[in-house]
């Protein structure tokens, strides 16, 4: 019962931010440059976006804060040391 609480939250977060995000954005070409300059809004987006297609990959219903903090933040010391490299290439490099 718990993760239905969950899933509404997130659907909740998103329809409720969903006019500061209205931009899409395409997730496989999304460099660390334009990640950083996104407002902190969008880049929370981002970061729900990537928790869930990875735990989608991974059938996974979980979700860890802490963790995802931690990911968040690896994420944001590699972006800031190759700001050209693509997302997609950050992550399936912490992957490994």
């Amino acid at each position: 019962m718990k993760s239905y609480h969950l899933i509404a939250l997130a659907a909740s977060t998103v329809i409720l931010a969903s006019p500061v995000i209205a931009a899409e954005v395409d997730m496989s070409t999304l460099t660390c440059k334009e990640l950083t300059a996104m407002k902190s809004a969008k880049r929370a987006a981002v970061a729900a976006w990537v928790s869930g297609y990875a735990h989608g990959k991974n059938n996974s219903a979980m979700l860890d804060t802490d963790k995802l903090m931690d990911n968040v933040d690896k994420v944001k010391d590699v972006c800031d040391k190759t700001p050209d490299a693509t997302l997609a290439k950050v992550l399936e490099l912490g992957s490994k």
